[in-house]
């Protein structure tokens, strides 16, 4: 083989691969680090949701409210930084661990750790799995409009043991769906926990500037 031929090769051989990673990442849609400021924990913030469901003409009727707030951080004996946050007036508090992902002290898992509820970075693996169910993040980028606005989101799927997402692609058999927005925290929630699915849509909020 000549050397023009060669040199010609390698090229195409480095194109190639640059064409690879260029559609991986065209597939997944996201950049790693693009919803790690999905959550949004300064002391002062709130969130104002609405409860909603379909009616027989495909309208959403709204009813009832919730409201989520964080009243206070401290810092854990080894650093940690732990926010306590009200839902309606029942406090409950989140961490984040070593590796980034946020947990939720109260729910455990399977082997009686705290519970990922989310993560802004990988968007591969199971999060956490229990008795029923599972979490993932799919749906990357999605857009999502609500009273409080548009806006692209990830969606983090709770599905039943054994349904994968490719059996379920569109999360109709799934547990909950919550849908967070770069900046602001959680938009919308789908809920299929007693088989009549309703919804949750943010219609105010309150980010303090960090």
């Amino acid at each position: 083989m000549s050397i023009m031929s060669l040199t010609i090769l390698m090229m195409l051989l480095q194109s190639c691969k640059k064409e690879e990673l260029k559609i991986d990442e065209d597939f997944h849609g996201y950049i790693a680090a693009d919803y790690n400021d999905a959550i949004q924990l300064q002391v002062g913030n709130y969130w104002v949701y609405q409860f909603a469901r379909l009616d027989t003409n495909g309208n959403y009727e709204y009813f009832g409210y919730d409201s989520i707030s964080v009243e206070k951080d401290s810092i854990l004996p080894r650093g940690k930084k732990v926010y306590q946050l009200f839902e309606n007036g029942v406090p409950y508090d989140l961490v984040y661990d070593s590796a980034g992902y946020l947990l939720r002290a109260e729910q455990k898992d399977l082997v009686s750790k705290p519970v990922v509820i989310f993560s802004g970075h990988n968007f591969r693996d199971t999060l956490y799995k229990n008795a029923i169910h599972y979490g993932m993040i799919h749906d990357i980028n999605m857009e999502i409009s609500v009273p409080a606005g548009k806006f692209k989101t990830v969606n983090f799927v709770e599905s039943p043991l054994g349904i994968s997402h490719e059996a379920d692609p569109k999360h109709e058999q799934c547990y909950q769906q919550t849908m967070y927005a770069k900046g602001i925290g959680a938009i919308k929630k789908i809920q299929n926990h007693f088989g009549t699915p309703y919804e949750i849509h943010l219609i105010k909020f309150n980010i303090q500037k960090l």
